[in-house]
């Protein structure tokens, strides 16, 4: 460790326990122990450290250091995390994260094995307004082999403005990480039995607010997810024929879902311009309106599922 103009603190270690340095930190960054983040660091080791701090600034000018493994557990807010060689470069605002092992992130409600996303270019985001906010420019990653693209900012408080793109390509894989665990039985059982094969999937997600306030059921913010399927088979009952041969537009919005096509064909009907409106997820009983215009035969007005 060296002092070079009053001003700047360079360091550098082999290895070095987080512990040691957690204090700077929690200067350098105060919102280092979100959620008890910082105090679940307690055995990480970090290795061929190299940075150095301006202290006029009080800011980390630059930053190299290699992070041998780390196992964060999944608590209520925050999701568990697993990664292994992961090399972390930081210059000025710009931060750059490499690994060529998949990290692995646990998130029951959603998935009950770990997610693995994988970094083929890396992944970029700078910090903005001396640490008060954070920017993701654009980053393509992986997560179990689907394509994932992730734009957005915020700051440390919650506020957030982001959009995810994924292109799952089947349907079948999408209805594996549908978050049953928040849905009643009912709706869980009818998502995997009604939905029952497409292609050609992409969607994208939009959050926009304070994530204090998420999912924004009470309009304070944006919470939008929109995709398409192609090919679609839907099937609402059990002893009901299939809605088949369409491309259905979805938009979920808390907790409301729309299923839309332009036509689709059921039994040798033509419907047209057909509107599925599955609402109020969030409770036992889901109405559900089948608004259409079929050629040879009427579509049930209104359900209920």
């Amino acid at each position: 460790m060296s002092l070079s103009d009053n001003r700047t603190l360079t360091f550098e270690a082999q290895k070095l326990n987080f512990q040691v340095v957690k204090p700077l930190f929690n200067v350098l960054m105060a919102n280092l122990n979100y959620e008890g983040f910082g105090d679940n660091l307690e055995a990480l080791e970090l290795q061929n450290v190299n940075g150095s701090v301006d202290l006029n600034k009080l800011a980390l000018s630059s930053l190299t250091l290699q992070v041998p493994s780390l196992d964060l557990p999944e608590n209520e807010n925050l999701p568990g995390l697993a990664l292994k060689n992961l090399f972390v470069e930081k210059r000025g605002e710009d931060v750059w994260l490499k690994t060529d092992f998949p990290i692995e992130w646990t998130i029951s409600m959603v998935h009950d094995k770990p997610i693995q996303m994988q970094l083929p270019k890396g992944f970029h985001f700078q910090f903005l307004d001396g640490l008060k906010g954070w920017s993701v420019p654009k980053a393509d990653f992986t997560l179990d082999g689907m394509p994932v693209r992730v734009t957005a900012k915020g700051d440390f408080e919650g506020q957030v403005d982001g959009r995810v793109d994924i292109e799952p390509k089947q349907l079948s894989f999408v209805k594996q990480y549908l978050p049953y665990k928040l849905m009643t039985p009912d709706l869980e059982k009818w998502l995997k039995t009604a939905l029952v094969s497409g292609d050609q999937v992409s969607a994208n997600l939009v959050v926009k607010g304070d994530l204090n306030d998420f999912p924004f059921k009470d309009g304070q913010g944006i919470f939008k997810a929109t995709g398409v399927v192609h090919n679609t088979v839907l099937k609402f009952q059990p002893d009901w024929p299939a809605v088949e041969k369409f491309t259905a537009h979805l938009m979920f919005t808390p907790y409301d879902l729309r299923i839309s096509a332009d036509k689709a064909m059921l039994q040798n009907a033509e419907a047209r311009n057909v509107v599925v409106d599955i609402n109020h997820l969030d409770t036992k009983t889901l109405p559900c309106k089948l608004p259409g215009r079929p050629k040879r035969r009427r579509l049930t007005p209104s359900v209920s599922c």
